[in-house]
């Protein structure tokens, strides 16, 4: 069995659709997207629209549920940068009602009498960081004790896998905005978008990162073109 994992999408369409293009060719038997759909870029609605489209689980990010609660009047929106705040106005009742649909976390059954548990940020809160450095009594909250199967989340924007206990635990990256981690500190993105596979078969449980290259021109000429708020302090995070 072989499952896609994406997610941190941040209302990029071109960076999402290249990861798409590039997961079908390897034929996944599912796909799960990890939250963060639709909040800092310039494509806010079709990503939602294209996410739907495909019909997968999806797990609330952060950014998903402060989507619907802005716009539902439930959260101040005066410490809110203009640009989250564009990307908002812009979702249909449709698309935050759909993002709202999103639950905390979704469980799997994999061969083997295993289980892949999907989340944003950890299981017990879509804002909780959970990286390659985090120490083991605290990973082992995080993941509310669970020590078994596969465990996948997103929220960094940092691939990563590593094992607690019998577990493995992955992030698949980011579809935009991942970090350029050489530049920091400096907030550089790098001009790829990320995801990851994982297969099992039998007793064996393999894991493939991908990347694939987005031009990050065609990605600032799109918000140019939407007239996008906080442009120049957008697009100089764009790694070049």
């Amino acid at each position: 069995m072989r499952i896609g994992l994406f997610g941190d999408i941040h209302a990029n369409l071109i960076a999402c659709d290249a990861v798409l293009a590039d997961l079908q060719q390897h034929q996944p038997d599912a796909i799960v997207c990890l939250g963060d759909l639709a909040i800092t870029g310039p494509h806010p609605h079709e990503v939602v629209d294209r996410v739907r489209s495909l019909g997968c689980p999806v797990v609330r990010g952060n950014w998903d549920d402060w989507a619907v609660e802005v716009r539902a009047g439930r959260h101040p929106t005066e410490e809110s940068r203009p640009i989250d705040l564009w990307c908002a106005e812009r979702l249909t009742a449709a698309d935050l009602a759909f993002l709202g649909s999103f639950p905390l976390t979704y469980e799997m059954p994999l061969p083997g009498n295993q289980a892949l548990l999907c989340y944003h940020g950890s299981p017990r809160n879509f804002n909780d960081l959970l990286t390659s450095i985090t120490p083991l009594e605290e990973l082992d909250q995080l993941l509310e004790g669970r020590r078994e199967g596969i465990m996948a989340g997103g929220h960094t924007h940092v691939a990563m896998l590593r094992r607690h206990d019998e577990a493995l635990v992955i992030n698949p990256g980011s579809v935009s905005e991942n970090w350029h981690l050489g530049a920091w500190p400096t907030q550089l993105f790098n001009a790829h978008a990320e995801y990851a596979l994982v297969t099992v078969e039998d007793n064996t449980t393999s894991v493939m990162f991908n990347r694939v290259p987005i031009d990050h021109t065609v990605v600032i000429r799109e918000a140019r073109r939407r007239n996008m708020p906080d442009l120049e302090w957008w697009t100089k995070r764009w790694q070049t």
